[in-house]
C-alpha cells in the first residue's frame, strides 16, 4: 500500500473544504479502527452531494463487507441522484473527481 499517495488522494479531497464541502476522512492503516471495518475512506457532504469514496491503490482489494456497502450505497444512488460512491485508485481520479464536483458536473 502507498501511504504516501493515498495522503495526496486524501490532501486533494480536503481541498473541498475550501469550496463548502465537509470533508471526512475515515482513512486509517489500522485493523478495525473505531469499529469502521469495512466503512469508506472519505465522505464529502455538500448542500448539492453526498459522495462516499473508497481509495484502492496498487494491489489492494475490496473486502467482501465493502462490496456490500458499495452496493447499497450505489442502491440509495438509483432513488436519490445526489448520493454517489465512487472507487479511487490514484491521484488523477481524485484531482477529476474534484473538478467534476466543482464544476457541478458529477
Amino acid at each position: 500500500m502507498k501511504k504516501s499517495e493515498k495522503s495526496e488522494i486524501s490532501k486533494e479531497f480536503a481541498r473541498l473544504r475550501n469550496f463548502g464541502f465537509d470533508v471526512y476522512n475515515f482513512n486509517d492503516y489500522r485493523p478495525m479502527y473505531g469499529g469502521k471495518r469495512d466503512f469508506v475512506d472519505h465522505v464529502l457532504v455538500s448542500k448539492k452531494y453526498h459522495i462516499y469514496i473508497e481509495v484502492k491503490i496498487g494491489e489492494d482489494k475490496l473486502t467482501d463487507g465493502q462490496k456490500r456497502l458499495a452496493e447499497k450505497i450505489s442502491h440509495l444512488s438509483t432513488t436519490n441522484p445526489s448520493i454517489h460512491y465512487r472507487l479511487v485508485r490514484t491521484l488523477k481520479e481524485a484531482k477529476s473527481l474534484v473538478n467534476l464536483l466543482l464544476a457541478k458536473k458529477l
